[in-house]
């Protein structure tokens, strides 16, 4: 189906830029765990019909920087919950 074929274009779009710019955006998870991030990010943005995306608006900054942006957030969520299930 289209959505499928959609959602393989994002995926491989994102990765690739995540990967390369991993040590900024993700410089505080540990490298081996960072395709987990990665992951659970691509999801987080597909899943509930594409809403985190659709919250995407051009005001003259590329949609690469938005991306980097909300990948910073979900990598402090992770090194939180991280950190939580450390302390426990």
């Amino acid at each position: 189906p289209a959505e499928l074929l959609a959602f393989e274009q994002f995926v491989d779009y994102c990765t690739a830029l995540l990967r390369c710019r991993s040590n900024g955006v993700l410089r505080d998870v540990p490298v081996d765990e960072r395709e987990d991030v990665i992951s659970q990010f691509l999801l987080h943005c597909w899943k509930r019909d594409q809403r985190v995306l659709r919250k995407f608006e051009y005001r003259g900054v590329p949609f690469s920087a938005w991306l980097m942006k909300a990948m910073r957030r979900v990598a402090l969520k992770y090194m939180k919950r991280q950190k939580a299930c450390e302390e426990i």
